[in-house]
């Protein structure tokens, strides 16, 4: 009784990290343009596996180690140039990375959207008093071309990070920061210059 009891637990719990994985997946497969069976998600995902490394990358970091991973890795090899780790493993779905270049994407935990181009470097930087090192980043965020986001700092909802910029202070929502040392342009839609 007692053991078939915790089996069944077990097995719920298994099918609903399970249910997440894809749902986090397909959130992050939605995001790519062009994808050329808009009906089938399963054909969509096998496209995108073959065709879109970048993809693969985030798949591997989704899916974690196993027998299956190792089986794909195989047949398709992942970007080794793209390095995806997060300390809470929350990284909500919806992750797009374009082209095929090297980043480095080392986060705390990430909202829902995020967008970052090639040369990108999220990292760590100085543990503080929370004992963390790594960025917090919102909901819908995107993080330009050879932008660096690092330490640990909390980028807010809808935040754009200019190309080329050196963030290592906290963001507020709404933003859309440039420049190195970083400064606000736009808050919640008016023209600003406000130093982070």
């Amino acid at each position: 009784g007692h053991n078939r009891r915790e089996g069944c637990y077990g097995l719920r719990r298994h099918a609903a990290q399970i249910t997440l994985y894809f749902r986090l997946l397909f959130a992050d497969l939605y995001r790519i343009n062009g994808l050329p069976f808009p009906r089938y998600k399963y054909l969509n995902l096998n496209y995108a596996l073959l065709t879109q490394k970048v993809f693969r990358a985030v798949f591997y970091y989704r899916y974690g180690k196993g027998i299956i991973t190792s089986l794909c890795k195989v047949f398709l090899p992942n970007k080794d140039d793209i390095e995806i780790r997060c300390v809470t493993g929350q990284i909500s779905g919806g992750i797009l990375l374009y082209h095929n270049m090297g980043r480095v994407i080392d986060l705390h935990s990430c909202g829902k959207n995020l967008t970052v181009s090639q040369g990108v470097t999220i990292g760590l930087g100085k543990t503080n008093e929370a004992g963390r090192n790594s960025p917090i980043i919102g909901d819908n965020c995107l993080i330009a071309t050879n932008s660096v986001v690092f330490g640990p700092i909390t980028i807010g909802d809808n935040v754009k990070i200019g190309a080329g910029s050196v963030v290592n202070k906290d963001v507020p929502s709404n933003c859309t920061v440039v420049g190195n040392p970083a400064h606000i342009i736009n808050k919640n839609g008016i023209r600003v210059d406000i130093p982070l």
